[in-house]
């Protein structure tokens, strides 16, 4: 069994880009996107994503739906990115903004901004309150960025987390 955010919180679309979730594996021909979609994403990170809004409030992850910029905050298409990159190295277009062995290509991913509190709060508190249920799969923190990078990479909790 997979972990599913309740769609009152998120919508795929927040999650998945838009290839990802027009792919007929993972919706129909009339928009319906299969659950099976969650496959993707690790459970523990879409787990520790519920309970962080919990804490802060609304999250903003893609939000290409409502007309937003924001389209890979979440799970990455490895293929996609692959394909990107050699259209790149035959100079055909620029150098893609992910790598595919990204922890976002394995699901293990998210960047979030929040309405109502700063991001650097947030990551200031899941760093000194480390201990706290919420951020018990919280592994990898990116820091000295504009958005909240949180990943569940394999790790072995020496130091408590990756910070990069």
């Amino acid at each position: 069994m997979y972990f599913i955010p309740p769609k009152k919180l998120f919508a795929p679309q927040e999650l998945f880009s838009k290839a990802v979730i027009d792919n007929p594996k993972h919706s129909d021909k009339d928009g319906n996107v299969h659950p099976r979609i969650w496959r993707l994403m690790d459970s523990r990170i879409l787990w520790t994503l519920v309970e962080i809004r919990a804490l802060f409030g609304p999250i903003i992850l893609n939000d290409y739906l409502w007309g937003g910029d924001y389209h890979g905050r979440g799970y990455r298409d490895p293929i996609a990115l692959i394909d990107h990159a050699c259209f790149v190295k035959k100079g055909i277009i620029r150098a893609a903004w992910s790598s595919f062995t990204s922890q976002h290509c394995l699901g293990n991913a998210l960047d979030c901004i929040f309405k109502k509190i700063l991001v650097s709060e947030v990551r200031q508190d899941i760093i000194q309150n480390s201990e706290r249920e919420a951020y018990k799969y919280i592994t990898g923190i990116e820091k000295e960025v504009t958005w909240l990078h949180i990943d569940s990479r394999n790790h072995n909790g020496k130091p408590r987390f990756v910070l990069f």
